[in-house]
């Protein structure tokens, strides 16, 4: 009776060897992208943060002192820019943008974000998928 099973069904007396898929390096790219994203957001804060100092000091930011709103306007465009790495991380698309991304983010976004976008940039070098550039 064991004779007229097919090969590789329970009972046969062989055993086939199953393949066993590791699991997609591509979550690391989608990680990476979320941390840029956090790290756009935060960038994005402490631009807004600059440009309200300027303003709370009671300097008048367009005559006085430049350098707070223009740091701030920095600050935002470098988290814009973090944002959109981010977006385009997560959609596994455009890795040059993804490291630009975390790249400004890390300039922008403070300590917490300078640790996050560190994290995105070795996530993104680290995971094996072809990103299209």
């Amino acid at each position: 009776m064991l004779e007229d099973l097919p090969s590789g069904v329970a009972g046969s007396g062989q055993i086939e060897p199953t393949t066993v898929e590791k699991p997609a390096k591509f979550t690391l790219v989608v990680i990476a992208g979320i941390l840029t994203l956090i790290t756009g957001v935060l960038s994005i804060y402490n631009g807004i943060a600059g440009v309200n100092s300027a303003v709370g000091l009671g300097l008048d930011v367009f005559r006085d002192d430049l350098k707070y709103s223009f740091c701030g306007a920095f600050l935002v465009a470098f988290g814009i820019v973090a944002i959109v790495g981010g977006y385009f991380a997560i959609k596994g698309r455009h890795v040059i943008l993804a490291v630009i991304g975390a790249c400004l983010g890390m300039a922008g976004g403070g300590l917490a974000g300078f640790w996050l976008g560190l994290i995105a940039m070795v996530l993104i070098f680290l995971s094996d998928t072809d990103l299209t550039s």
